[in-house]
């Protein structure tokens, strides 16, 4: 197995990616202030595909002018190729599951803060906020950066605790995989974060666990923010 990964680490790193330098020219350009930045969603993307599993996120940054014309600025990065057969479970906890973790747990527990510095857009995250030198007429509302996870089926359910169960189990209800494959089924019970940790917990057995062989990893992450692979 080669690794080749680009480590974040406690949020730093990724608080450049939230709004690149390239991406506060663009702000300049078009002459976008930051007050009509009203939204942003990062949605983090995994997948395995020719003999890598690949690792990189979204921002969507939704803004909307005086005249109540709206935009949706986008950018996309990869920060982790592993190269390796399989999407494995103790693959990914060897090297990504880590840093990914502590980095979106940093920026969920830390609002973001928009700041306009000598004409460029600044972001910096509230813990950091002593840290920054700002006007108080440069300080807009902080904005929580809401969090989604996309990728492919294996991924999401690892990601859920449920590893190896995306091709029976599905990722969103309790139904037994014969059950949610028949046609016209039932709509079944929805899983919630609560839900799986509970399951995680507990001393079920076999196909009584639904699928379910550890707490999720990401547990501020709702199951209705995991986005079904197309």
């Amino acid at each position: 197995m080669k690794v080749h990964s680009f480590p974040i680490g406690t949020g730093s790193g990724i608080v450049p990616m939230i709004i690149p330098h390239r991406k506060c020219v663009d702000f300049q350009r078009r002459n976008i202030q930051i007050k009509r930045v009203k939204r942003i969603r990062l949605v983090i993307g995994g997948d395995h595909g020719q003999g890598a599993f690949r690792l990189g996120f979204r921002v969507l940054i939704d803004t909307e002018s005086d005249e109540g014309e709206k935009e949706v600025l986008h950018k996309t990065i990869n920060i982790a190729t592993v190269h390796c057969k399989k999407e494995v479970g103790a693959i990914l906890e060897s090297t990504v599951i880590d840093w990914v973790t502590e980095d979106l747990k940093y920026i969920n527990e830390n609002r973001l803060h928009l700041l306009n510095v000598n004409r460029r857009v600044v972001t910096c995250f509230e813990s950091d906020l002593g840290t920054m030198h700002q006007e108080e007429d440069n300080l807009i509302d902080p904005i929580v950066i809401e969090q989604f996870m996309a990728g492919d089926l294996a991924w999401e359910s690892f990601c859920l605790g449920k590893e190896a169960a995306a091709s029976s189990w599905c990722i969103y209800c309790k139904l037994s995989p014969s059950a949610w494959s028949a046609p016209g089924h039932t709509k079944g019970e929805v899983w919630d974060i609560d839900g799986l940790q509970e399951m995680a917990d507990s001393n079920a057995k076999g196909a009584k666990r639904l699928g379910v062989k550890r707490r999720p990893y990401f547990p501020w992450i709702p199951v209705e923010n995991y986005i079904l692979p197309v």
